[in-house]
């Protein structure tokens, strides 16, 4: 997604010489601001929440933000307990569930998230990471 906005403000050739890591969670990616290992980072507006003495979040204009995404979830075909991995995923959108991601500072609808986003602002899709940035 990083990358997405990146090439869509046109800012890919400018900021991807300073891109010094890049990490495998978004608890790492926001470990980096705490421990002050780099100025910045992309990443979620719930940062803030987890480490508000060092996090603070930068919105980006509304017509920036290119999709709406979101936490997908699912059963895994090898699953031991299919039938209670399908009451976990009930329970993560029910109103209880949710009430807890809230609790801790999630968005937890499309209409929160349309507060940083222009109307047309899709959410979900697919995006092809260029070729420049594949390693």
């Amino acid at each position: 997604m990083g990358v997405e906005l990146l090439e869509h403000a046109n800012l890919a050739d400018k900021v991807k010489p300073n891109i010094v890591t890049n990490t495998e969670s978004c608890e790492k990616t926001a470990e980096l601001v705490s421990l002050k290992a780099v100025d910045a980072v992309l990443g979620w507006e719930v940062f803030e929440h987890w480490d508000p003495d060092h996090i603070e979040t930068v919105y980006l204009p509304k017509e920036q933000v290119t999709r709406i995404g979101y936490i997908p979830a699912a059963v895994g075909t090898k699953a031991k307990e299919p039938a209670l991995a399908k009451e976990f995923i009930a329970f993560l959108a029910s109103d209880d569930g949710k009430a807890i991601f809230k609790k801790w500072s999630y968005l937890t609808s499309e209409a929160e998230a349309r507060v940083y986003t222009t109307p047309s602002t899709p959410v979900g899709g697919v995006y092809e990471l260029p070729a420049s940035w594949q390693q």
